[in-house]
């Protein structure tokens, strides 16, 4: 009799904890890709700064040649279906399975890796660029997309982008040249309605693109942002001053030194983080910690409940 109780306390401690282990796998499996996602944006920093300048001007010139070359949406695949999931090459030569930047929304908390080509197993690292819309290299006439996951936890990356209102900021670095994005609308569309995604003539724009609404993931939701204004026109200014390479407006001070006219950008304040988002997190750390305890402690049942079998 003894020993058919604890057989059963056995089992019913071994069922519990089977179910706590799979009820904070998410919640870790979450910790894991922000871990990753970090990893490939540290790696992404330590290629800009051993890039020499001559590679950095080579893969621009690339990505500006392969802008030129984009004209429709009409024929975009949903990065999301999954018979459109597989591997795809780069479209530029950045290297194997590399970054090619990062995306920063202070407003959500969200930091992640850009790569090239929406697959699943870029999807799965970070942010990707779709496959037949412009590269994030700015640029009138432009218009880069760029998908992420909306997986509540296992893979959270976009799951607050519909927070983000008109005039919050998105900021890319791309190869160690940061743009700065302001947020316009947002958007609802069917996953086959990609025509909605093309090129808005003289527009230098960037749309986030992922799954909506959770769980049904039935719609695809848009947000789209503008380069900054005064990006644009400090851009324009600084290829002018390129091509005609001379220097404006020196003067001599008092010591016979010169001084070379500083252009100055508009700094565009950091949003402060959404309190929905701040609250959310709160909440995933505080089941993660209780989780875990409660882990512990059922483990120490379990492995006491076998002492005492012996």
């Amino acid at each position: 009799m003894k020993n058919k109780r604890r057989i059963g306390r056995q089992i019913g401690i071994s069922i519990i904890l089977i179910a706590i282990i799979v009820f904070l796998f998410p919640f870790y499996k979450s910790k894991y890709i922000e871990y990753k996602s970090s990893i490939y944006t540290e790696e992404l920093k330590e290629k800009v700064i051993d890039m020499r300048d001559d590679e950095k001007i080579k893969i621009k010139e690339e990505a500006k040649k392969y802008n030129l070359n984009i004209n429709s949406a009409e024929n975009l695949k949903d990065p999301f279906d999954e018979n459109n999931q597989k591997n795809v090459d780069p479209f530029i030569d950045i290297g194997e399975n590399e970054a090619v930047g990062t995306i920063d929304i202070d407003k959500i908390n969200l930091h992640m890796p850009i790569f090239l080509g929406a697959s699943d197993e870029n999807l799965a690292k970070g942010a990707a660029v779709i496959e037949g819309t412009s590269l994030p290299i700015g640029g009138r006439g432009t218009r880069s997309v760029i998908a992420g996951h909306r997986g509540y936890y296992s893979a959270p990356e976009f799951i607050h982008i519909n927070l983000l209102e008109e005039n919050d900021i998105i900021k890319l670095n791309i190869l160690g040249d940061e743009m700065t994005y302001i947020v316009k609308d947002q958007e609802l569309i069917y996953p086959y309605d990609t025509g909605s995604l093309g090129i808005i003539e003289n527009k230098d724009m960037i749309t986030l693109l992922t799954c909506d609404p959770i769980p049904s993931f039935k719609y695809r939701l848009l947000v789209n942002a503008e380069r900054s204004p005064d990006e644009i026109e400090a851009e324009k200014l600084e290829n002018e001053i390129e091509v005609v390479k001379i220097e404006k407006n020196e003067k001599k001070d008092k010591d016979g030194k010169k001084e070379k006219e500083k252009i100055e950008i508009k700094e565009i304040s950091k949003s402060e983080v959404d309190p929905v988002v701040i609250k959310r997190e709160k909440l995933h750390k505080g089941i993660r910690i209780i989780g875990t305890i409660i882990l512990v402690f059922v483990l120490y049942l379990w492995i006491k409940n076998l002492r005492d079998k012996k």
